[in-house]
């Protein structure tokens, strides 16, 4: 669609973003090593391949790929003319500081896909849940903010859910909490917001909603109560809570379900070039740096 719409206006374009990739799903071949294997493009030789496969000599799996924008199909964007990273921003002063607490109960590995291979199962996640009681931990850490051991509480938490019940139960436990899901009337969600910037609510928990479009320079807590495969939304949670403020001495990420341990810190995000119009982004998970975009995970 994008492709067409700028076929038609004959215009040079010139794209602003944040986040320079998107998840894609895609089905590997693995030889019994575990090895990728790839489709012969003769036939005769693809046959004898399907014969592998039906034999279990090869195995299918899903698989999903972080690819960058000039690697997308179709292309739309191939080349980068200007961009500056997430940690000489800070430098500048332009973001805030970011302080990191994994408080983590699970892990991605401990997680089952989808049919997909793009995101967690969620009869499977729910079951984590139960087991692991994410709920109470999540009430438990809520609770521990609103009271530090330094005796100063956090101006605003902000915290992202999967499902409706760990928001909903959040509320129910903690006091000066509220809730924002699809389903909530537009005039009850601004005036939710509303009370949130002014102080008189604490805690906001929504699901799915406040990932982009929500500009509260002052708050400096974000609780991630949710794990995700997409580098781009754990970018953009995070990015809720990195707009400086002159009262916000730093802000704080509260990562609860191993999105720390995959990703890690937004500040090491680097983007780099290795070919003609190829590029690359890389980050320190485990305070290991590797490639994140471009390979198949």
């Amino acid at each position: 669609m994008y492709r067409t719409f700028f076929d038609c206006a004959e215009r040079k374009i010139l794209g602003l973003t944040a986040t320079p990739y998107r998840l894609y799903a895609s089905l590997q071949y693995l030889d019994w090593e575990g090895k990728q294997v790839f489709r012969p493009k003769d036939e005769e030789k693809s046959l004898e391949f399907d014969q592998r496969i039906a034999s279990r000599q090869i195995r299918m799996e899903n698989k999903c790929i972080l690819k960058f924008l000039t690697r997308m199909r179709p292309r739309i964007f191939h080349d980068v003319i200007y961009q500056v990273d997430i940690s000489t921003l800070l430098q500048r002063g332009y973001l805030a500081t970011l302080r990191y607490f994994d408080l983590s109960i699970m892990t991605h590995a401990s997680l089952k896909r989808n049919s997909t291979g793009m995101d967690f199962d969620d009869d499977a996640l729910k079951a984590q849940y139960d087991q692991r009681n994410l709920s109470t931990h999540l009430i438990n850490i809520v609770r521990r903010l609103q009271h530090p051991k330094d005796g100063r509480p956090r101006k605003g938490i902000l915290v992202f859910t999967r499902f409706i019940e760990e928001s909903e139960l959040l509320c129910e436990y903690v006091e000066g909490c509220a809730i924002i899901t699809g389903s909530t009337p537009k005039k009850e969600r601004e005036r939710i917001l509303k009370e949130f910037k002014a102080g008189k609510i604490k805690v906001v928990t929504n699901v799915g909603v406040l990932t982009t479009g929500f500009d509260y320079p002052e708050l400096d807590t974000v609780v991630m109560a949710r794990p995700t495969m997409s580098l781009a939304l754990y970018y953009q949670i995070v990015g809720r809570a990195i707009r400086p403020h002159p009262d916000k001495e730093s802000a704080w990420i509260v990562d609860l379900c191993g999105n720390y341990k995959r990703f890690g810190r937004v500040e090491d995000l680097h983007l780099q070039q290795y070919r003609a119009e190829e590029y690359i982004i890389t980050g320190c998970p485990d305070n290991q740096e590797r490639q994140l975009t471009n390979v198949y995970f």
